[in-house]
């Protein structure tokens, strides 16, 4: 059986039948039609593995247990279940020595002659890591360090004893897997390097059913021969990418395993940046994991769930298919979109949508982008893309979505609320999936006043021309900076930001017609990815009066405090925003912004110039037989619209729409066939 282990998902695990033929001594001979139906089962078998994509390797997120992480004392229940949900797929317990007479120890023997004697409790604690859930997968132990002499006594005592299943090093592995249950032995060698007797250790190993994995940081030439050596008993290599190692690439090393890809490790002395940096390098080679040593000197245990998750999420959104948005939130008809970013060959894609516990492809998403338009609300689901080609398969991460209804208008604004979430990654900054719409009546310009304050907190760029830029631009994630160069601070004055922004709408006399205003926010977490301001407008009649045409108030959820964008779209229930209008202000003051102020990064205003009202210049009336007449109308404008209406009583009672038109020529006659009884009014109604 193959699998692949995707994070956040179920594995995926097709598998063959393999399927035997065999004549046991004594036995009957089997018939021809026996015969025949073995091999058409052993062909049936052929078939099916060579129609099996190949699935590519899972991704290795490694921690070194160090310190005091993998002891009993240090195994408590916390740090357990902070290893369970780390997100880690092996544990290393670093270090277990060997004595010169070939004992093991870790603080102390706990193997000797064959027989384990360390602590009791060892094996279960270690063991409850990965009781699912649990991200944990392989436990191995380490032997070896920097000034360490275990491998030349493993040398020594093979020289002495050799390899058989009497031997005490032979005897002393057999027990240290049955007692802690461990999958591996890792080879750190830093001293001895004699590859023949590593050979021989790592065939123990095989022989009593370990695996045995390398971490070299240095000497190529021996751990390339202890490789071909070992063969298939070998399956990973921890490449140290730090300290001694730090001029390692993984791209030369990758070169000498025989096809089998270092996995590259760094450790927390330079932080955030250096780490993705050398990840980035190991997945651009390449390579299918990472692992990483915490070197917090003092701290025991050197690494708290905290760090172990965070490393483990930078390892495994580096090497994994990751999906952008990870979350996404929109309203009936609305539209939303999924991204997939994975480097090397070329890949052929496959969307996927889960809903109600239900796989189905999505009929021709085929691109590394799918588009959902006219949301509904059956789209709330999780999306993901399979990426396949020559070499295998690979799974992307899932992006969720909600759909929500449309929320009820307010004084007969609605405000509809989407919002995006990104990974969470100081190396990848986050660009959401909107593409801002064209045709904003301020696309280009600046506002024409601005109100006090800072408009460029936490690396935000305070240039006000990103506001109508027509893109949203990036977000970066908070360990790094709050914002982006691509937004603007606005909030409160105690907050000290920037407090309004007022834009003129030039170029009508009659002002303009507003269909939607839509605003573009967001944070680098969720401390102040709130979108909370008052629009205001003027008209023709009083440019310097403001009306109050809504407030928002949106504060999107954001669990996991990574970037954070959001976007609000107003418009009108029934016809549009607001007429004549000739300028619109934001003031960022009512309602409070959250913790001061917030990031915006694009306002767009659309609409069209009003125009007058169509009123005809002339409406008579011709009597026909009967009940039927023709009213004439005059003065029409070409390709506007008009209502003719009527209604009983001139003084009061509402008038009724009997026909709606769009004007084609300046005149026009329309004949009434209705039968009327008694007096009955009528009049034209032009409008835009």
């Amino acid at each position: 059986m193959i699998t692949a282990h995707i994070s956040g998902s179920d594995s995926i695990e097709p598998q063959a039948q393999r399927y035997t033929c065999n004549v046991e001594a004594g036995s009957r001979p089997q018939s021809s039609a026996a015969k025949l139906f073995c091999r058409a089962r052993f062909v049936l078998f052929l078939l099916i593995a060579l129609v099996m994509p190949r699935i590519s390797a899972a991704t290795t997120a490694m921690i070194f247990c160090n310190g005091d992480m993998g002891s009993v004392n240090g195994l408590t229940a916390s740090q357990i279940n902070g290893l369970r949900a780390s997100g880690m797929t092996t544990i290393v317990v670093f270090t277990m020595g060997v004595a010169a007479n070939g004992d093991f120890t870790y603080g102390g023997v706990i193997c000797s002659n064959g027989v384990y004697v360390g602590p009791s409790n060892w094996g279960a604690l270690l063991n409850q890591c990965r009781v699912k859930p649990s991200s944990v997968t392989r436990i191995e132990m380490c032997i070896g360090a920097w000034g360490d002499s275990s491998w030349t006594h493993i040398k020594d005592r093979i020289a002495a004893d050799g390899t058989n299943s009497n031997t005490v090093l032979y005897k002393n592995l057999l027990a240290l897997k049955n007692a802690l249950g461990i999958d591996a032995i890792c080879n750190d060698d830093e001293s001895a390097y004699h590859s023949a007797s590593a050979i021989q250790f790592g065939k123990m190993c095989g022989a009593v059913g370990l695996k045995l994995t390398l971490c070299p940081y240095t000497r190529p030439t021996y751990w390339q021969a202890v490789k071909a050596g070992l063969g298939d008993i070998c399956d990973a290599v921890y490449l140290q990418c730090y300290d001694g190692g730090a001029g390692n690439n993984p791209a030369t090393w990758n070169t000498y395993f025989g096809g089998l890809k270092v996995i590259p490790g760094y450790w927390d002395w330079e932080r955030d940046t250096t780490f993705l940096t050398k990840m980035q390098a190991g997945k651009n080679a390449g390579c299918t994991g990472g692992f990483y040593w915490p070197s917090c000197t003092g701290c025991n245990p050197p690494a708290d769930a905290n760090g172990m998750k965070q490393y483990a999420d930078w390892i495994l959104k580096t090497f994994n298919p990751t999906v952008t948005p990870a979350t996404a939130s929109e309203v009936v008809g609305g539209e939303a979109s999924f991204t997939v970013d994975f480097s090397g060959e070329d890949w052929s894609y496959q969307w996927k949508v889960v809903r109600g516990g239900m796989t189905n492809d999505i009929p021709g998403a085929t691109t590394n982008r799918v588009t959902l338009a006219n949301l509904q609300l059956t789209n709330t689901a999780s999306y993901f893309a399979v990426l396949s080609n020559a070499t295998g398969v690979s799974v992307s991460s899932a992006g969720s979505l909600t759909v929500s209804s449309l929320p009820a208008a307010v004084n007969g604004v609605i405000a509809s609320f989407a919002a995006q979430t990104g990974l969470g990654s100081v190396a990848t900054n986050f660009v959401p999936t909107w593409n801002v719409r064209p045709g904003s009546l301020i696309a280009g310009q600046l506002p024409n006043t601005v109100g006090s304050g800072n408009f460029g907190f936490y690396g935000a760029s305070g240039a006000l021309s990103v506001l109508t830029d027509n893109s949203f631009g990036w977000l970066n994630f908070w360990p790094n900076v709050g914002g982006s160069p691509s937004e603007v601070t606005c909030g409160t004055v105690s907050g000290g930001a920037g407090q309004f922004v007022t834009y003129h709408l030039g170029g009508s006399d009659n002002g303009y017609t507003l269909t939607n205003i839509m605003v573009y926010g967001g944070w680098g977490d969720a401390g102040r990815d709130q979108q909370a301001f008052t629009i205001y407008y003027s008209t023709v009649t009083s440019p310097a009066t403001f009306l109050p045409l809504r407030s928002v108030n949106f504060n999107p959820a954001n669990p996991l405090a990574v970037q954070s964008a959001t976007r609000t779209t107003l418009m009108r229930s029934n016809g549009a925003l607001a007429t004549n209008v000739v300028a619109v202000k934001f003031d960022f003051t009512t309602p409070p912004a959250e913790n001061g102020y917030c990031g915006y990064s694009e306002i767009a205003i659309y609409g069209f110039p009003t125009l007058p009202l169509a009123l005809p210049t002339m409406l008579s009336v011709n009597f026909q037989s009967g009940d039927d007449f023709i009213v004439n109308v005059e003065g029409l404008i070409a390709g506007r619209g008009y209502l003719l209406q009527s209604r009983t009583n001139l003084s009061s009672g509402d008038w009724i729409t009997e026909w709606e038109f769009v004007a084609a020529q300046p005149t026009m006659s329309l004949t009434n066939s209705l039968n009327h009884s008694g007096e009955k009014f009528y009049r034209i109604i032009g409008f835009q």
